[in-house]
Order: structure tokens, then C-alpha cells, then sequence
């Protein structure tokens, strides 16, 4: 992983959350734009005694989907093996098993196959909010590297802003180079930072060996001199 990956660890993280659950919780297959994504059992069987349509509008608002799509799913059977693995899902509690069964095709499955669905007082990882609230995008290597390309050659070289043709630019000293200040001002994760390090890093050390080749000397702390001077 490149450094930069820690801020799209970092982008994931806050959005999620982890709770205690209250009620038996189901964790729905929901669609993106599904604000609350999670449904208590018990709402769902409240629901029920005001009759089916109330259960599919609840099951449509928390999914997003259409509501089609709910009753579709919750018409289909499920068969011995999702059976199964719904009764792990329930610490083998039979009866909470067969008040789940009738919303498993609209349960979210996990990475080994089994429904996401939390018995009460169990803990849960559910949508958050913090990453919307506090603004936090993680952007990719590959929109870093040309934004900071395109940012920092007319100021690391002389000619692009004289509109010069490429091939006539010429890069500026290393004095300058590490003279040079850089702001992010709505640094995040330092995705761009980062890789303005890296990118000035790579002209610098092109300038000390175009300043090598005409006979100059690089001191270890990177200043370019005539002569070492004893030093």
C-alpha cells in the first residue's frame, strides 16, 4: 500500500459505525441512496399487523429499492442451505430463525455467505454519517499525480509560464527548488502533500545531477556549491 492509502483506509472507516444493538436489527441489501439501511424486528412485525402493504412500504424505505423489488423478495422461499445459514446467523436460536426467514432475500449477505442479521445486545458495524458530515474525500493516486503536475511545473520551471514550448523549458536551480512553499489549505488525508513531496523530490534530485554535471558540488545538507571549501 502507498502512503496515500492510508487516507482511503482512513475515508472507509468513518463510514461506519459501530452500535450495540437494541432490538433484533437486519441488515438490508439496500440500495446507495438507502439513508437508514436496517430494519428491528420488532418494526417489521409491527408492521405486519397493520397488514402487507404497511411491511413492504417500511422494507421500500429503508432499502431504496422499488416496491417491486420487496415484494418479489418476499414472496421467494428459502431453502435448506440459506436456512442454514440464517440459523448460525441467529446463535442457533431456532425460534428467532423463523421470525427472520420470511426478509431473508432482502438481507445483506457478508463475505462468506452468511445474512448480516444482529441478535439483541450484540454489537454491529451500521452506516455512519462522519465521513458526509466532516467533508472527508480520499482521492486516488492517479487524480493526485496530474493535478500536481499540472500545479507545480510553472513554478518549478521556467518557461511554462512564459509559454514557452516544452521542450524549450528549463528546470529551475535546487536553491530554488527547496525554496519553494507549498499549501494545501483543505488538507485531509494529504493525498496531494504527499505526492507533491514526491514529485518535487524527483526535480530535485534532477537539478543536483544537471549541477554535478557542470562541475558542481552537493553538500549533504543539499545546497549546491562551487567548491566544497574544506567542507
Amino acid at each position: 500500500m502507498d502512503i496515500e492509502s492510508i487516507g482511503h483506509v482512513y475515508e472507509g472507516l468513518l463510514e461506519h459505525t459501530v452500535e450495540c444493538a437494541k432490538d433484533v436489527i437486519l441488515d438490508l441489501d439496500a440500495t446507495k441512496s438507502a439513508k437508514k439501511p436496517w430494519v428491528g424486528l420488532e418494526e417489521l412485525e409491527s408492521a405486519e399487523e397493520e397488514g402487507g402493504k404497511a411491511v413492504e412500504r417500511l422494507l421500500k424505505e429503508r432499502t431504496g429499492s422499488a416496491i417491486s423489488r420487496v415484494r418479489n423478495d418476499l414472496k421467494k422461499s428459502v431453502d435448506p442451505e440459506d436456512n442454514a445459514r440464517l440459523l448460525a446467523a441467529c446463535h442457533n436460536d431456532q425460534s428467532l430463525c423463523n421470525r427472520i426467514a420470511p426478509y431473508f432475500h432482502l438481507l445483506r449477505i457478508d463475505s462468506w455467505g452468511y445474512p448480516l442479521a444482529y441478535p439483541q445486545g450484540s454489537y454491529m458495524v451500521t452506516t455512519g454519517t462522519d465521513r458526509r458530515e466532516t467533508g472527508t474525500h480520499y482521492t486516488p493516486k492517479s487524480l493526485t499525480e496530474a493535478i500536481v503536475t499540472e500545479t507545480l511545473e510553472p513554478v518549478a520551471y521556467v518557461g511554462p509560464a512564459e509559454g514557452e514550448a516544452r521542450e524549450n523549458w528549463r528546470l529551475k536551480s535546487s536553491e530554488e527548488l527547496l525554496d519553494l512553499k507549498v499549501c494545501d489549505p483543505a488538507m485531509g488525508s494529504g493525498a496531494f502533500l504527499v505526492q507533491a513531496c514526491r514529485w518535487l523530490s524527483e526535480r530535485l534530485l534532477e537539478a543536483w545531477q544537471d549541477e554535478e554535471r557542470a562541475g558542481k558540488c552537493i553538500r549533504i545538507d543539499g545546497k549546491s556549491l562551487d567548491s566544497l571549501e574544506g567542507g
